[in-house]
């Protein structure tokens, strides 16, 4: 009944769902992608579960709107990713060949990319002011590594989520409250972020 409630759904909308996945495949292969228009077009449609990842990528600004520049950010990204993820182990003295990559990490790891780009780095380590925050954060974390196979890419959406998300203060306490509604990111969360 789910598929046949979808499919009468999207057809009281005017469109199938086999229309919302190509509609979703020409937005993405547009030279620039139209953001904004991606964003109206996903507060009202289902995203195909195989394109999530790299809708919340180019939506979050992971990745850039042009995309033959994706490769080029992709592998920047991940080189950068590397390097935090290290300096962040040995910043916590977990050094060793195989280290567990944990949402607390994650947790670290934005709040020091965050304190290089001149915010504040009292969230990671030991100097955890405040345990809500960190606990948003893990939660945050812990949705987007469902979501990702890849944990260079959760860290990227997490840490892009939280810093958007903190650009909206007047939003912030109503996007906390969603998230921690949620076992893994909905796309619905882009309303709070929509100006």
């Amino acid at each position: 009944m789910g598929s046949n409630f979808r499919a009468t759904y999207y057809k009281t909308l005017g469109m199938s769902g086999v229309e919302v996945k190509q509609a979703f495949d020409a937005m993405l292969k547009e030279e620039p992608i139209d953001i904004r228009a991606l964003v109206k077009f996903l507060l009202r449609h289902d995203v195909p579960v195989a394109m999530q990842v790299i809708v919340w990528k180019v939506v979050l600004g992971v990745l850039p709107a042009h995309r033959h520049a994706w490769e080029r950010v992709e592998r920047q990204r991940k080189e950068h990713f590397d390097e935090l993820q290290r300096t962040t182990f040995v910043l916590l003295g977990r050094v060793g060949p195989e280290q567990e990559f944990t949402t607390e990490i994650i947790a670290s790891m934005c709040a020091l990319n965050q304190s290089y780009f001149g915010h504040r780095l009292e969230m990671s380590f030991e100097h955890r002011s405040d345990p809500q925050e960190l606990e948003h954060t893990c939660h945050v974390a812990r949705m987007f590594c469902a979501l990702c196979p890849e944990e260079c890419d959760a860290f990227w959406l997490c840490s892009q989520f939280l810093l958007h998300q903190r650009a909206n203060p007047a939003t912030s306490e109503e996007v906390v409250k969603a998230v921690r509604a949620m076992p893994f990111p909905k796309f619905s969360l882009l309303y709070y972020f929509v100006n």
